[in-house]
């Protein structure tokens, strides 16, 4: 983590409330929170907490999947309880990266039914006299095989996506073991769990606050948890939440008026992923419409060559779930096309974030079943999403036909590299080597981009292209009629 400049006085602004309902309804929320939660976000990913204890901030727990670390386990210091402590904190953030190809499958095998794989870190700090901030951050989707199965457990249960409902039940479930133990002491408490703290913050007088963030997939658990604590009486005033890239994660079916939550999502218009998920996002996005000079510094040279650009013109027919599904279906349909070497090629693009090359090569001759197998995957999950009972068969070929001439002009794996770049850089966090000196586009929103952030709902329409040849790939006339007709979400 990049210790925030102030961060000190920074925590000031996740303290004070909006001084009117209608304030906080209207203005855009304070910079500097903003980018302290940012911060907070990524350390849900690195696991960096020496800046942090740092300034003050103590009693840190660790969520990793099925496994919690927490009180003096994983506070300790000096000594061998010390030594054990910090092998323990090694071993969870190693859990949480691990791509072994044995825990993979384990892994798998383990969230064929229901999704563990929650990753959160909670801290607290005083904050003033009797003043306390307990801070949650919730990580994104890994790099597991298994992570992405809570993504695509888009089933409507009980009026939320089912896959993000597992994983917030699952950080639920150890609110009572997630301990403050020198906080505790501090107040003259035997013992300070979360579950006591989001108790009393049902009062007015309470001495805590909640803030959360969280990216991507974090995002999404981190609405769900605030909606079901305030469901259950948690006071709004005592409980704050910045988003990344949020999914939504509602259907829509919620007597509660959820855009007045104290939850901002921060949305690039150019990523996919607030486009998918449910319906509904809890609290209000802050929608930023991408410009030439933020592109230039946040994609690299990348977004200048033509196979992005193209790349970019078919993922911006998206606007929601359904037509992700549809465009997946037509790249299997695509691919089975191609000869066994130009598949295995194409795959070990797709496949690359979690095998290694060599274990794609060794499944060269069942990629043709493996894609097929994906495919009625996704084709039930398209049903049961859609409401509908027969596939719109002519927009999956008119996105076929699109990827094939594609990948006939720039080559199956250049192409499929591009489409996971356009649905990967736009999405971006934190700094990564691969992408050389480009800034994170959601730094950038938070730090460069900020007064430019516009209140809005739940995006379902991308951003306009960027460049003249883009321009002309815009969706038109037949097929965008057809998706706009076809793939429209059903009534719920």
């Amino acid at each position: 983590m990049e210790k925030a400049k102030g961060m000190p006085g920074d925590i000031n602004a996740l303290m004070q409330p909006m001084k009117t309902e209608y304030a906080r309804q209207m203005a855009v929320p304070n910079q500097a929170a903003a980018a302290l939660s940012l911060q907070l976000a990524s350390l849900a990913y690195t696991l960096d907490l020496d800046p942090w204890r740092e300034d003050g901030w103590q009693d840190v727990s660790y969520h990793i999947d099925n496994k919690l670390l927490s009180g003096d386990a994983a506070n300790a210091s000096g000594g061998l309880s010390g030594v054990i402590s910090e092998y323990r904190q090694f071993m969870s953030r190693f859990k949480a990266r691990s791509t072994n190809i044995i825990n993979q499958v384990l892994g798998t095998v383990r969230n064929r039914e229901e999704s563990d794989t929650c990753k959160a870190v909670v801290m607290i700090k005083k904050a003033g006299l009797n003043r306390y901030l307990v801070a949650i951050g919730f990580m994104g989707t890994g790099k597991r095989v298994y992570d992405w199965l809570a993504n695509i457990r888009i089933h409507n249960e009980e009026g939320m996506h089912q896959g993000t409902l597992q994983l917030t039940r699952r950080f639920e479930e150890n609110l009572p073991e997630i301990v403050f133990p020198e906080t505790a002491r501090e107040l003259g408490l035997e013992k300070l769990t979360l579950q006591d703290i989001l108790q009393e913050c049902r009062r007015t007088d309470s001495r805590f606050k909640i803030w959360m963030a969280g990216h991507s997939q974090g995002g999404g658990v981190m609405q769900l948890f605030a909606y079901r604590m305030i469901s259950g009486g948690v006071l709004r005033s005592n409980m704050i939440g910045y988003g990344f890239a949020s999914p939504s994660v509602l259907f829509g079916n919620s007597k509660m008026d959820v855009q007045s939550l104290p939850l901002f999502h921060l949305i690039n218009e150019d990523d996919l992923v607030p486009r998918l998920g449910a319906r509904v996002h809890v609290g209000q996005c802050l929608l930023y419409r991408p410009t030439m000079e933020m592109r230039s510094a946040c994609y690299g040279d990348v977004w200048q060559s033509e196979a992005y650009e193209t790349a970019f013109g078919l993922v911006q027919r998206v606007r929601h779930t359904e037509d992700v599904m549809l465009l997946v279906m037509a790249l299997c349909s695509a691919l089975e096309q191609l000869s066994d070497e130009a598949t295995v090629q194409a795959a070990s693009e797709l496949l690359g974030r979690f095998l290694p090359d060599r274990m794609v090569n060794l499944l060269g001759g069942q990629m043709g079943h493996g894609l097929q197998a994906l495919r009625r995957y996704v084709e039930r999950n398209y049903k049961q999403a859609s409401g509908k009972d027969d596939l719109p068969e002519g927009i999956i070929r008119m996105f076929q036909k699109a990827i094939m001439a594609e990948m006939e002009t720039f080559g199956p794996r250049v192409f499929v590299k591009c489409l996971l770049q356009v649905m990967g850089i736009p999405h971006r966090l934190r700094h990564q080597a691969v992408h050389g000196e480009s800034i994170p586009a959601y730094r950038y929103l938070t730090e460069e981009g900020y007064s430019m952030l516009r209140k809005g709902i739940s995006p379902r329409y991308p951003s306009i292209p960027y460049r003249g040849t883009a321009e002309r790939k815009r969706p038109r006339g037949r097929f965008s009629y057809a998706l706009r007709r076809e793939s429209r979400p059903a009534k719920r």
